[in-house]
């Protein structure tokens, strides 16, 4: 943290893991969030592919892959990627919800072995890069089921009486320094 320069970008829920004194429950959650770091990190170039999500991410790699570089290298290696391809990444993990939710309501495991607390996860960190809402706060509620078509017809019907269907603002936030400006963006 020290040496990126990114303490005081901490949401007071970090701060409270790192610098705090947290309970088990919040070790725990916390620990999850790895998975919502290698998102962050393949848009940004240090993860080159975002596999499927079906296991948990090699956290010693994905250390190695920052905490080895300086800052300087870190930043000179940042490549963020195109919208468009944010943007398959975010509907390919909605999707991946919605079947590891749907199958768990019908009592059934996952199908193709998915990681549904993975997933979770990772929708967390896509749904960030979009700009649906704040690192903390994020939502990742399960698509409707099972009217999932109705719902999205509603939902893109909603959009597109706002006048919104064909912007995607990426986060404005900062990401250990650097800033992702790069919306509205129109297609």
């Amino acid at each position: 943290m020290r040496t990126f320069g990114v303490e005081g970008d901490l949401a007071p829920s970090e701060r409270q893991i790192i610098f705090g004194d947290p309970s088990d429950h919040e070790r725990l959650q916390a620990s999850w969030r790895v998975e919502a770091a290698v998102p962050l990190l393949w848009y940004i170039g240090i993860v080159a592919e975002l596999d499927r999500p079906d296991r948990v991410a090699d956290v010693e790699s994905l250390a190695r892959a920052v905490l080895n570089l300086e800052p300087a290298d870190f930043y000179a290696g940042v490549n963020a990627r195109d919208v468009a391809e944010v943007l398959d990444q975010a509907d390919l993990i909605y999707r991946y919800h919605w079947a590891a939710r749907n199958t768990q309501l019908q009592g059934a495991a996952a199908p193709a072995g998915l990681d549904g607390a993975v997933v979770v996860e990772r929708h967390h960190a896509l749904n960030w890069l979009i700009g649906d809402g704040d690192r903390a706060g994020i939502g990742t509620t399960s698509p409707p089921i099972p009217d999932f078509a109705d719902g999205a017809r509603r939902s893109a019907a909603a959009a597109n009486a706002a006048g919104s269907a064909n912007t995607l603002e990426i986060n404005h936030e900062s990401f250990g320094g650097i800033r992702f400006n790069r919306g509205p963006t129109r297609w």
